[in-house]
């Protein structure tokens, strides 16, 4: 059996009573983040823009698009809630490959759970089947795939959200291994479009081709059968490393990595989150302020450098992939929670420019993906070492109450409380309910 097969397999074959409680709690959660940053970013000029070409061209009313009671066809609904979810860069992230799973899972899942009425729990399944599969995919593809420049959230997304929608729509192995083929030739995305409107794009476009992937193949569309690992196939052409998971089943029941999916807290790129958690900590502590800072230095790991380290941004999306400038704007005592605070006239403080000419940022190959470490020097000459590593997740209750609190922010308490109870009614209630309840249009 080849690895295409083995996904495949684990995709369409792990039956509901095989997914813990604990993992889907974590699914609803997540669920909840991406209502509340998708809906926030259906303003975005990205967002706008899909959108409006979308309803200029219409179509078969099957699946509902965030913000609207108009119903759309289901590939262009994926395309544009895909946007949307990615468009604040405010989604959640899996560091196992240094993705965002639910920007692309969810958007695909949901339309074609829409479209062929199926229940809220087939629903939940697929998403965390597909959300699962994607971290193992990007595993399976390792960290040289993502520094070749290309965008996992859009890659090894787009491989995840077609299985998906391959369980969805019941498809057998052989066609669910086609699919991959289909999405195979589709899948794409490059790092360089970090910054601008081509991000979250990336994410949309992924979650529109795993919906045509699965319904092509479900229509009898072949494919290769083993396009992941194959000569000239996915991983061979796309600087794949095919780290070698075993047995897929086995993994999952012992470690299901989505449970330790992160969700962000400070909107900007992931990769600076664990130096502004560090800086946060600092600062409290020594009860500093900007006055009394003369520099800053931050440790990644190396990788981080070609992703959020944009020396002088110019524009707000930019300046959520620049270190300097992200740490200068917290240090000023602007919130970095707030999308509202990356625009472009920040970039253009004289007061921010001066702060972020005081940070420096270092690659260091001992600190993981997750981890920072800043030190803070004073003009009075003192030294404040910080190290902080995100993989050290707190409970469920407490991410909870902090994701509850972040859409909250977004889109208001009573909208947060109207899609938490619709989430939590899901596992009983049809899609099609679900989103007359959670779409606040």
């Amino acid at each position: 059996m080849g690895f295409t097969r083995d996904i495949a397999q684990f995709a369409i074959g792990t039956s509901g009573d095989e997914i813990s409680k604990p993992a889907l709690a974590v699914m609803a959660l997540s669920l909840m983040d991406w209502f509340a940053v998708a809906i926030a970013g259906t303003d975005e000029p990205a967002s706008r823009i899909v959108s409006q070409v979308i309803r200029e061209e219409g179509g078969a009313a099957q699946s509902s698009i965030l913000g609207s009671s108009a119903k759309y066809p289901v590939r262009a609904a994926a395309l544009v809630n895909g946007v949307a979810s990615h468009a604040l860069d405010y989604d959640d992230t899996h560091f196992a490959y240094v993705g965002h799973p639910s920007a692309v899972v969810v958007p695909a899942a949901l339309a074609l759970a829409e479209r062929h009425d199926c229940t809220g729990q087939e629903f939940l399944d697929a998403a965390l089947i597909g959300a699962e599969s994607a971290c193992f995919i990007g595993t399976w593809l390792g960290r040289r795939h993502y520094q070749a420049g290309f965008h996992q959230t859009a890659t090894a997304g787009c491989f995840g959200a077609t299985l998906a929608c391959a369980r969805l729509c019941e498809l057998d192995l052989e066609q669910t291994q086609h699919a991959l083929g289909i999405a195979s030739t589709r899948a794409a995305g490059l790092k360089s479009q970090f910054g601008t409107m081509g991000k979250p794009y990336n994410a949309g476009t992924a979650a529109a081709s795993a919906v045509e992937s699965a319904l092509l193949a479900g229509q009898g569309f072949t494919s290769t059968d083993n396009a992941l690992e194959c000569g000239q196939g996915f991983s061979a052409t796309h600087a794949g490393e095919e780290h070698p998971l075993g047995d897929l089943m086995e993994r999952f029941r012992n470690n299901c990595l989505f449970e330790s999916v992160q969700h962000k807290f400070h909107s900007c790129c992931h990769g600076i989150h664990a130096s502004l958690e560090a800086l946060v900590q600092v600062m409290e502590d020594r009860r500093l302020d900007h006055e009394a800072i003369k520099r800053i230095s931050v440790s990644v790991n190396p990788r981080w450098m070609k992703v959020c380290d944009i020396k002088q941004p110019k524009t707000g999306l930019e300046a959520k992939f620049s270190y300097r400038f992200a740490i200068a704007m917290l240090v000023s005592g602007i919130d970095t929670a707030a999308p509202a605070s990356f625009v472009d006239e920040m970039c253009q403080s004289m007061e921010l420019c001066s702060l972020a000419d005081r940070v420096e940022v270092e690659p260091d190959a001992e600190h993981s993906d997750t981890a920072a470490t800043v030190t803070v020097e004073t003009h009075c000459g003192s030294i404040h070492n910080q190290y902080h590593d995100l993989e050290n997740l707190p409970d469920l209750a407490t991410r909870t109450r902090k994701v509850r609190a972040k859409a909250g922010s977004l889109i208001g308490e009573t909208t947060v409380q109207q899609i938490w109870d619709s989430i939590q009614a899901l596992p009983h209630t049809s899609i099609d309910r679900f989103m007359q309840g959670a779409n606040c249009s």
